[in-house]
């Protein structure tokens, strides 16, 4: 194994972040007598538009070590963005038989600075109703909307 003295993309972007003080941790450090607590604030100064990673090792003296992925996202002020927290989700599970079916909730973000307008496609969920001999199995209460910054 040796060093080429190149830097690889990620390794550029995380010197990027590092360099410019993107990300903070305050306090850095300190001590907790047994049942003490403490608030340590993370910050993101958004500075530049991207979206930026940075791992972050918390140690703990003679204990565990924990990775923590930070994260942060810088819009330009004129571009439209919908944050998306995970490309899943997981609906709560309902007894077979309830007459009664509850609302449950997936909300979109606007992390930008401008109103974005969305329009779902509903066709999977018709596609599921049609194997379900017609059943509403599924249905969006609003297919269609705007979400403002």
């Amino acid at each position: 194994w040796a060093e080429t003295g190149e830097f690889d993309e990620d390794e550029l972007h995380e010197m990027k972040v590092m360099d410019n003080k993107l990300f903070g941790v305050s306090p850095k450090k300190g001590k907790l007598e047994p049942g003490e607590t403490v608030t340590v604030t993370l910050t993101y100064h958004h500075t530049m538009a991207g979206t930026d990673r940075l791992p972050v090792l918390l140690k703990i003296a003679r204990g565990r070590e924990i990775l923590l992925n930070f994260i942060g996202v810088t819009v330009e002020p004129d571009r439209y963005y919908i944050h998306f927290p995970s490309n899943k989700h997981m609906f709560t599970p309902v007894p077979v038989g309830e007459k009664i079916s509850p609302k449950q909730v997936y909300e979109l973000y606007n992390g930008g600075a401008v109103s974005v307008h969305y329009d779902l496609d509903l066709t999977p969920l018709d596609i599921i109703e049609k194997e379900n001999y017609d059943q509403p199995i599924f249905q969006c209460l609003n297919p269609s909307g705007e979400i403002a910054p």
